[in-house]
């Protein structure tokens, strides 16, 4: 395996930046009361006046929402801490 240049890094951290970041607006979403919905097998949030009426989405009950909330922290932190990790590598203080 081929060691990683700088930019290829940094470009790594900033994907990882990018997980952390939408972690942390689905984690904002559920903490302003938003029920997270199951379509087409995707998580996610939609608004209501752009629903499909023929469409039923599968809502989250409130224990998979604590689930899933806690899920995205461990994702935020780990991918938070992954970039730091890639940074310092290439000298960057995060």
């Amino acid at each position: 395996m081929t060691e990683q240049t700088p930019r290829e890094l940094l470009a790594e951290a900033d994907q990882q930046r990018a997980l952390a970041d939408g972690a942390d607006w689905a984690m904002t979403k559920i903490r302003l009361g938003e029920k997270p919905e199951v379509r087409k097998g995707r998580v996610g949030f939609w608004r209501r006046h752009k629903e499909d009426p023929s469409v039923r989405p599968l809502e989250f009950t409130a224990a998979a929402t604590s689930a899933l909330y806690l899920a995205l922290a461990e994702v935020r932190g780990n991918a938070t801490r992954k970039a730091d990790e890639l940074e310092a590598r290439v000298g960057v203080t995060p």
